[in-house]
């Protein structure tokens, strides 16, 4: 597609590669980074809109620790202030850009997800007790479409299988459904001192962590994540990975000095 260039010389060109080097800048590793930006000189000019604008990216790595295998986001269109964009070469959003996007990841991604800093405030607490999610112990299996991963709560170990919802649940339980069972305690002292009912206790956790996953909002300082459909598979030649269909709403881009 042709680059599109107003009277003031901004360019979806230039767009693309002040938001390449943005990303890059907050990224600690990669493998790839693109982005596609389509305009209309009409837009640029008139509107200051650009869009649909696609992200794509491979081998990210987050300075605090949070990866994926693939990365691809889109939204419809960005609203940029332009003078920003002219004199800073600064990406500055005037109204909030909507789209979604569709990350991979294996069983070590899902891990450092889940145990990613940023989520402290939304993990999973069931009678006063916080589920402590393992890093390590994450298995993406695709044979039998789930993820098996495992968490201590209450002094006791516990094995969560994640599955995608039959449709005719959809509407009564969100996309993943999250099984949760008793394992062990974790030492027999500590589970002397936490006297509960095992087979009632798992239930409110399998509700509980359920609704986290498909409630789940993450947010990287002004672009917020919000958990919509999953899936798991293994490419050709690779691992088994689990697809995770997100929504997003972008009000800000992460500022350089915030690590997430």
């Amino acid at each position: 597609m042709a680059d599109k260039k107003t009277n003031n010389g901004v360019t979806s060109t230039l767009i693309s590669n002040l938001a390449v080097v943005a990303l890059k800048l907050r990224l600690a590793e990669h493998s790839g980074v693109s982005c596609d930006v389509n305009a209309s000189s009409k837009s640029l000019l008139l509107k200051s809109t650009v869009g649909p604008v696609t992200v794509r990216g491979r081998g990210w790595s987050s300075p605090l620790g949070l990866t994926c295998r693939a990365i691809e986001a889109k939204v419809s269109e960005c609203q940029l202030d332009m003078n920003s964009v002219i004199q800073k070469r600064k990406l500055i959003l005037t109204t909030p850009a909507i789209g979604s996007a569709m990350v991979a990841l294996d069983q070590k991604d899902f891990g450092n997800f889940l145990t990613h800093p940023l989520l402290e405030a939304q993990i999973p607490v069931v009678q006063s007790n916080k589920f402590e999610f393992d890093k390590e112990k994450v298995f993406v299996k695709d044979e039998e479409g789930h993820v098996e991963f495992y968490g201590k709560c209450a002094g006791h170990e516990w094995k969560c299988i994640l599955k995608r919802t039959p449709e005719h649940k959809h509407d009564t339980i969100g996309r993943a459904t999250i099984e949760v069972t008793h394992i062990s305690p974790v030492s027999y002292e500590t589970s002397s001192e936490t006297d509960i009912d095992l087979t009632s206790f798992g239930m409110e956790l399998t509700d509980v962590v359920t609704k986290f996953f498909n409630k789940l909002v993450f947010e990287l300082d002004g672009t917020f994540l919000s958990f919509e459909d999953l899936k798991v598979h293994r490419p050709k030649g690779k691992d088994a990975q689990i697809l995770i269909a997100l929504d997003i709403k972008v009000k800000k881009f992460p500022s350089p000095g915030v690590a997430f």
